[in-house]
């Protein structure tokens, strides 16, 4: 190891604005829990002193490993943000609390270049709680691209308080610093891109878990475009890899299918009469949007969702989205689908942020329990690749 500590209590480690590489492991908590804390500012974990390619000589295993200490790595000031990219394993394996903010991973030191990690960049492995990545101030923002695998793997090895307190918020993923030019993660190998992607959710249980991600507070939601694979996706198809994606702008990701949200089978999943399925998000029917139009800022939709009411829990959420090819851009508004309306068509009219493009549009309907639908087909499009 680079820098590691033993001691579960007393200790807090500091490493700050080092070039650091050729370890099993740049920074290393302890195997216990307790009172120690390890903190990482300003570094450039695995790559070269300049910040352009991947260190040569021993290869780097993991950038951080917290074990079971609490970490900082990153903050929110342009000092604090550290360069973990080259590694030959993860960037930053999570076992405990911990917050990442501000850090490029997978980049170059101009965050326009891709120095991959591998296989996957930040990884959550075991039943960690009040975990932060990003945050809703644009300088907590991390960019997480250009890496091997997935920029975020969300493991639920043993018990539903995996996802407690858990904080995804802010960050690009897939893109560069300026969230403008595709840097993507996975693999360019078609046969390769379910193995890759943006964000993973992936489990061992039985039971429903939801994770959180993204918000509809202002600068919560996330970035996760041009990816290779998926957007966000439920490994196996298991409860206990539910997910609620909130104003997220998620499209132009080339998964099976080019989905953007994917539950149940690999790609885009159909709706099936009642929702009687399950699995992860119960496999959540979407919205079948009948009509829309705008006028001004008002858009005036109708829709229906094909969920008994006994296969969810109501009312549902309705996210409208400007559509981005399939995918999420823009969220626009949001209406509540209650139990005198299920299985029914609903028409509503609803309020769009100034200036906003609401057709052509996409929706998602997410149930009180947080499990959430992949898009709709794209309303009032000709060409799904934008030509419209």
């Amino acid at each position: 190891y680079g820098f590691y500590t033993d001691k579960a209590n007393g200790v807090i480690l500091t490493v700050q604005g080092l070039v650091m590489h050729g370890f099993i492991a740049n920074l290393f908590g302890a195997p216990v829990a307790g009172t120690s804390q390890l903190r990482a500012f300003g570094n450039y974990f695995c790559t070269n002193a300049d910040g352009t390619a991947a260190a040569t000589g021993p290869t780097t295993g993991l950038g951080v490993g917290t074990n079971e200490t609490p970490a900082f790595v990153g903050g929110d000031l342009a000092a604090q943000r550290n360069l973990i990219s080259g590694c030959g394993s993860s960037a930053i394996d999570i076992r405990s609390t911990t917050q990442v903010r501000g850090n490029l991973i997978g980049t170059d030191a101009t965050g326009s270049v891709a120095i991959p990690n591998g296989p996957s960049a930040i990884s959550i492995t075991s039943d960690s709680v009040n975990v932060g990545i990003g945050g809703a101030d644009a300088t907590a923002r991390n960019v997480i691209s250009g890496n091997r695998g997935f920029a975020i793997r969300l493991g639920n090895l043993s018990a539903a308080a995996q996802y407690v307190g858990l904080q995804i918020q802010g960050n690009y993923i897939g893109t560069d610093w300026t969230g403008l030019v595709a840097l993507p993660n996975g693999s360019a190998d078609t046969a390769q891109t379910a193995f890759g992607g943006g964000i993973q959710l992936y489990s061992t249980q039985t039971g429903s878990s939801v994770a959180v991600i993204g918000g509809f507070g202002e600068g919560e939601a996330n970035l996760i475009a041009w990816n290779q694979g998926v957007g966000i996706i439920a490994a196996s198809n298991r409860a206990s890899e539910g997910f609620d994606s909130r104003g997220n702008w998620v499209h132009h990701n080339r998964a099976v299918g080019r989905a953007n949200l994917d539950i149940g089978d690999l790609g885009p999943t159909p709706n099936d009469a009642d929702d009687a399925d399950t699995g992860a998000n119960g496999q959540q029917n979407w919205p079948e949007i009948i009509a829309a139009s705008q006028v001004g800022d008002q858009l005036s939709v109708t829709y229906r969702v094909d969920t008994a009411s006994t296969h969810a829990g109501y009312p549902l959420r309705i996210d409208f989205y400007a559509n981005a090819m399939g995918g999420s851009g823009l969220w626009l508004a949001q209406d509540s689908y209650g139990v005198a309306d299920a299985q029914q068509a609903r028409t509503v009219t609803l309020t769009v942020p100034p200036g906003a493009k609401a057709l052509p549009c996409v929706a998602t309907a997410t149930d009180t329990g947080g499990q959430g639908s992949e898009f709709s087909p794209a309303f009032d499009v000709l060409f799904e690749d934008d030509f419209d």
